[in-house]
């Protein structure tokens, strides 16, 4: 009885000294499988969409553009497959990271956790869907009506993709803006956020006052949606 006893504390001894060793070996184990299955999930969106890139470019841009560089219209194609497949699988991402991360919270934190990640996809598709519907139509339509018959206007392929990027730049830091503001509890100095704001929009959009508060409204709007919601998710 005592030798079984000894054995079974040091059995007992080595696996609970082995315990960092191997929670490692599970955490760095879930964190392979979750960058496959994203990767996986990456590449497939991504190859899809390149077999329907000439669709996919005129939903955004329903004018005629042009390249003059051999691999520019190459190149153009893949980043546009790439951001799009980014962009859908973005709640695929959060999902992941969120999971990961929920294990080591509290009941509380984990659920305010998830609230903000939906949050946070949801208010980014929204207002992702609103630049590319009405503000990239709009500025489009606005900036190609000087044209007339001596007057032409030929984009390049390279100047709209580099447009998009920049909306998709601006959407990221918009919200991610917001997040930070709330979780930091930020909302009471909203004129320093929101020049920040219309700082950055100013040096990324095309330097005329109009483009400048067309794209400035809806990126403050949102971020008031998002302090709205923050309030009825922090306790009084």
């Amino acid at each position: 009885m005592g030798r079984f006893a000894t054995s079974l504390s040091k059995d007992v001894w080595v696996r609970f000294s082995l315990f960092p060793y191997n929670m490692l070996q599970y955490h760095i184990s879930e964190i392979r499988y979750r960058l496959m299955y994203y990767t996986v999930s990456f590449l497939l969106s991504a190859t899809i969409l390149w077999q329907f890139k000439y669709s996919l470019l005129f939903i955004l841009c329903p004018i005629n553009l042009m390249f003059t560089e051999l691999y520019e219209a190459f190149s153009c194609f893949l980043w546009l497959s790439v951001c799009s497949s980014f962009i859908i699988n973005l709640p695929l991402l959060a999902y992941s990271i969120v999971h990961f991360i929920i294990p080591g919270l509290y009941k509380h934190e984990s659920k305010e956790l998830i609230y903000l990640s939906k949050l946070f996809i949801s208010l980014f598709m929204s207002l992702l869907a609103v630049y590319m519907v009405y503000l990239l139509p709009f500025l489009v339509s606005f900036f190609t009506g000087f044209m007339s018959e001596n007057l032409t206007c030929s984009i390049k392929l390279l100047d709209f993709s580099e447009f998009l990027l920049v909306i998709i730049y601006l959407s990221l830091f918009t919200l991610g803006l917001g997040l930070v503001s709330v979780l930091s509890t930020l909302e009471n100095y909203r004129k320093m956020i929101y020049m920040l704001l219309i700082i950055v929009v100013a040096l990324l959009t095309p330097p005329d006052v109009f483009s400048l508060l067309f794209v400035s409204i809806p990126s403050i709007l949102f971020m008031e949606v998002l302090f709205f919601f923050s309030q009825l998710l922090r306790p009084d």
